[in-house]
């Protein structure tokens, strides 16, 4: 046997070939939730051919602690003490994938798991249909604790070589029952007590006919027969009498138990949403209601959207009437600068002729009051001189009637 190695970053794998069946072990740490070995097992051979692997554990590792994919080939495999074993029939060129991880468990090296496997054994299956078969199957039988843990339906067929080993299993199981079959040496050592009471004294005679297998089973039949076999002794015969189940059906009842453990929990699921929802014709009615009350919305927002086009339609009148708006807004601004400066100039200008006005005013007040004055002066001093006038007037006036009265006089 041939053993190879490779590093590649991401997937590290070892590679073994034995009698034309090519073996690759590679360690996948992403392709799971766990941490997982991958084997390829291919064929070159030009003829069927039973394969058996075995692939040691880490340190620490407990056979219990795998798991096996249901998908890939998992009734193939088989927990042993510090091991797994894989066993598979393969036709010429056939490719076999199978996968098996860790539970619950993790590892410090991941590496550890890459230790090499070995191709135990390649056998035509023309030369080991009747014994290698046989044989490997009897050795699965009669390891206990198995146990495989598959998450696979018990329908499920898709290793080919699943019947052939079941069938071996059955044929070996159904000889050691017919070996130790009870009723028969009942029926052949029951026939007569002189035989029975010879059993019972722990003797058989010689000349009874029977060989020593079965002097041995009718010797069994009688002491049941007669209650002479303790309990203990009984259950001891009946674990060793009774016939074992293949490893197949015992990892498919596996599964069938795995799967009533899921749908009990997912009845009971189902129970609590059907205690808040209410049962399936509740459901229904709800879901008729939602149906009517989106068949409403959706009319709603038909008719909602007619009237939001007939809005859009009247709308873009209004999209030139912005744009007057914009131009209305910029000349109000001009306006308003051109406002700004003409407050600004009269403001400057009123105070100018308000101080140019009282300063006028002013003036005029003096003028006024300077014409007040003179205007007094001159009224006194025409009053003296009209009061001088008159006097001399009247002077004047008593000369002249003095004159004429003398002159009168004399003429006369």
């Amino acid at each position: 046997m041939s053993g190879t190695e490779s590093a590649d970053e991401g997937s590290p794998s070892v590679t073994v070939e034995e009698a034309g069946v090519r073996v690759e072990k590679t360690l996948a740490l992403e392709l799971f939730d766990t941490p997982a070995v991958v084997f390829t097992v291919v064929s070159d051979r030009e003829d069927d051919a039973y394969v058996s692997v075995t692939d040691p554990l880490p340190e620490g590792i407990d056979p219990n602690d795998v798991g096996l994919h249901p998908e890939y080939d998992s009734e193939g495999w088989r927990r042993r003490d510090g091991d797994l074993q894989f066993e598979r029939r393969l036709t010429p060129g056939e490719q076999v994938e199978t996968v098996y991880g860790l539970r619950g468990v993790s590892v410090d090296r991941p590496s550890a798991l890459l230790a090499e496997p070995t191709v135990d054994e390649v056998v035509a299956a023309d030369e080991g249909t009747d014994t290698t078969a046989d044989e490997g199957d009897t050795d699965r039988d009669t390891n206990d604790g198995i146990g495989l843990d598959l998450d696979r339906d018990a329908s499920d067929a898709d290793a080919p070589d699943d019947g052939d080993r079941t069938g071996a299993d059955d044929e070996t199981n159904d000889d050691r029952a017919t070996t130790l079959d009870l009723e028969s040496a009942a029926s052949a050592g029951g026939a007569t007590g002189s035989e029975s009471e010879t059993a019972h004294g722990a003797s058989v005679a010689a000349g009874t006919g029977l060989d020593d297998a079965e002097g041995v089973a009718a010797a069994l039949v009688a002491e049941f027969e007669r209650g002479h076999v303790d309990e203990e002794t009984h259950r001891a015969l009946e674990e060793h009498l009774q016939p074992s189940l293949p490893q197949s059906v015992e990892a498919r009842l596996d599964t069938i138990q795995a799967r009533l453990s899921d749908l009990d929990a997912y009845t009971d699921a189902l129970e609590r949403v059907l205690d808040r929802t209410g049962d399936d014709d509740d459901v229904i009615d709800r879901v008729d209601s939602l149906h009517a009350r989106l068949s409403d919305v959706e009319d709603e927002t038909s008719v909602l959207r007619e009237d939001v086009d007939g809005v859009d339609a009247r709308l873009e009148p209004l999209a030139d009437l912005d744009d007057d708006l914009a131009t209305l807004q910029e000349n109000l601004e001009t306006v308003r600068e051109d406002l700004a400066t003409v407050r600004a100039e009269l403001s400057e200008g009123t105070a100018e002729e308000v101080e140019r006005l009282r300063s006028d005013l002013d003036d005029l007040q003096a003028w006024r009051e300077t014409l007040m004055s003179t205007l007094a002066g001159d009224m006194d001093t025409e009053t003296d001189t009209d009061t001088e006038t008159e006097a001399e007037s009247d002077a004047n006036a008593e000369t002249e009637t003095d004159t004429d009265t003398n002159t009168g006089t004399g003429t006369e």
